[in-house]
């Protein structure tokens, strides 16, 4: 099992020092570097880890330390808002808020309860039937996908590193080859997150979810999460 995050050249936030007098001396974190990664990374120290990635920072502030991580993802169609939630056994915390860009007309991103399941790292994109491009598309800032991704399962079973992977919807969350769509109604039907956003975010559930090993396959670089984190879009 692993409880880590890889960072590549993730942007510090400087609103949280300026706002947060405890912002230099944050909680310990344990770090990754992807075994895969062609990207130039930096080995950083543990306590540098959460300075660097604001996320992780933040959820660690806002969660209670004898909770484990209990996660939750809505998705509101209405107001393009991803939410991250943290489940307690009397409340539910709000950890993370953003704007997204969902399905478009005739591809709208269907509503209903799934699971992220795993993590892939510098995905592969491959395309649909309703695709304007036809051809497959490598691994890069380029792609469709940027530079994570998760799909979306209505089964709830344990994460592996299948491709294609039983179960799967075909609609993911992402991040972005074109930023200027969140906040619009452009995808297919995935969920898009901004570049920015995502390259915290899906480190930071690294960090907090045990997961496998990853592993490198056609579909890019899987993290089977231990955990399932419901999303439910509505």
């Amino acid at each position: 099992m692993i409880r880590g995050v890889k960072l590549s050249a993730i942007p510090i936030v400087l609103s949280c020092f300026f706002l947060n007098p405890h912002f230099l001396n944050p909680p310990k974190a344990i770090c990754h570097q992807s075994q895969y990664s062609s990207l130039e990374e930096t080995t950083i120290s543990v306590d540098e880890s959460k300075v660097v990635n604001p996320i992780i920072y933040s959820i660690s502030q806002r969660m209670n330390a004898e909770e484990s991580p209990n996660f939750y993802i809505t998705v509101d169609k209405k107001s393009l808002k991803f939410r991250l939630f943290q489940k307690y056994s009397e409340r539910d915390e709000l950890l993370l808020e953003t704007s997204v860009a969902l399905g478009k007309p005739g591809h709208s991103t269907p509503t209903g309860e799934f699971y992220i399941r795993r993590v892939v790292e510098n995905p592969f994109w491959y395309p649909t039937k309703s695709s304007k491009a036809k051809v497959p598309s490598k691994p890069g800032k380029n792609n469709p996908y940027g530079l994570w991704m998760s799909e979306f399962f209505r089964q709830n079973k344990p994460g592996d590193y299948s491709f294609p992977a039983e179960g799967d919807t075909l609609i993911r969350i992402h991040s972005t080859n074109s930023p200027l769509s969140i906040g619009k109604y452009a995808s297919n039907g995935c969920t898009r997150l901004s570049p920015s956003f995502a390259e915290e975010f899906f480190p930071a559930l690294l960090h907090f979810i045990p997961h496998k090993e990853p592993k490198k396959n056609a579909r890019g670089i899987i993290y089977p999460l231990e955990k399932t984190i419901p999303v439910f879009v509505k």
